[in-house]
């Protein structure tokens, strides 16, 4: 409304609808003929974008007119496809009835805030065929990612916050469908310092982590490997090689040390450190690192879970320097990939 005193005061939308499609019909299939339900065969981008670019909403009913002028009924979600397609729409948002949960067959199944393709097309494959409109919704969301839609959000219709918490907070209402990794795992760089700090300045406020300044981070940065998550520093983890080598049984190796393993409380249940720890362990192999450490001080039995043994400090290189006031545990492990059934710690830091 633009009535005064409501949250669209003084506003004026125009909304426009036309034949934008064009369908064609479905035919005859396995003997029953389809009559008048279609297909899109082509979406009028030109002129959606031309009302766009003016300031109007384009309504698209499910309705499409073939070239001889006969009117056909369309599916809903699948004209929303191919419409966002055709547009190189980089979202495409369906309000639902229907979601995507994590266990079709539970009574206690939780709606998935983030799936893939493939997740979507298991479940479609499983769905009965009685149940029309959940085929129907799975459908579109992997036409869309199969005709090159970067996301595809499916959100609850009957929840009336739901759009505006999927599109302005970083972990949404409803389910994000995408193609690509949702956290990435990449080198760090100098931009990537305040995002450090921001993890880390809580640790070192109540003693598990030793005190860095913003310019030992700076020099300190090639060290750090992060996980990001929609430009935010979700984890971060640093692989310091020490110059010097130690004797183990018997033989002199090459040792990294595997130091700030953060994860930030909001996302500790996701893995991530698991990933940085393993992610560190691939690059100490291509620099023949024989062996890994870690001095922690509240979060050993995590490492201990990943084949990490307890040291003495005198195991220590002489390059490492021990705190005998921290008293931290010397940890130390081949350098072999983690068990990755190991579950995700609570805490993911050390020193």
């Amino acid at each position: 409304m633009g009535l005064t005193n409501t949250p669209m005061a003084g506003a004026h939308l125009s909304v426009v609808s036309g034949n934008f499609v064009t369908a064609q019909p479905i035919g005859v299939s396995d003997g029953l003929d389809y009559g008048f339900s279609g297909v899109v065969r082509k979406i009028h981008q030109r002129a959606i974008n031309a009302h766009t670019a003016s300031g109007h909403i384009v309504l698209l009913p499910p309705l499409g007119y073939s070239r001889t002028g006969e009117l056909f009924n369309l599916q809903s979600e699948l004209l929303a496809a191919e419409t966002a397609a055709a547009l190189n729409a980089e979202k495409l948002v369906y309000l639902s009835s229907e979601q995507i949960h994590n266990n079709e067959n539970s009574a206690a199944a939780e709606a998935l805030a983030e799936a893939t393709p493939t997740t979507i097309h298991d479940q479609w494959s499983k769905t009965d065929d009685a149940d029309t409109d959940r085929l129907a919704l799975l459908g579109g969301v992997l036409h869309a990612c199969d005709t090159g839609v970067s996301r595809v959000h499916v959100l609850d219709c009957m929840d009336s916050n739901a759009l505006l918490q999927e599109l302005f907070s970083r972990d949404g209402a409803g389910t994000l469908v995408s193609a690509t990794e949702f956290d990435t795992i990449r080198p760090a760089t100098i931009d990537d310092v305040g995002g450090i700090i921001e993890l880390i300045e809580p640790l070192e406020k109540d003693g598990t982590l030793i005190p860095r300044s913003r310019e030992q981070l700076e020099l300190e940065i090639n060290n750090f490997h992060v996980c990001e998550r929609e430009g935010m520093v979700t984890a971060c983890a640093a692989l310091i090689c020490a110059p010097d080598t130690v004797v183990y049984q018997g033989e002199q190796k090459k040792v990294a040390e595997i130091a700030c393993l953060v994860t930030h409380p909001a996302y500790r249940e996701g893995g991530r450190a698991e990933q940085l720890l393993s992610q560190l362990s691939s690059i100490g192999k291509q620099q023949q690192i024989d062996l890994l450490f870690v001095l922690t001080t509240r979060t050993g039995h995590w490492f201990i879970e990943r084949g990490f043994s307890e040291a003495g400090p005198e195991w220590l290189p002489q390059s490492k320097e021990y705190s005998l006031q921290r008293n931290s545990k010397v940890l130390v492990r081949a350098n072999a990939d983690a068990d990755s059934s190991a579950p995700t710690p609570i805490i993911a830091e050390q020193y």
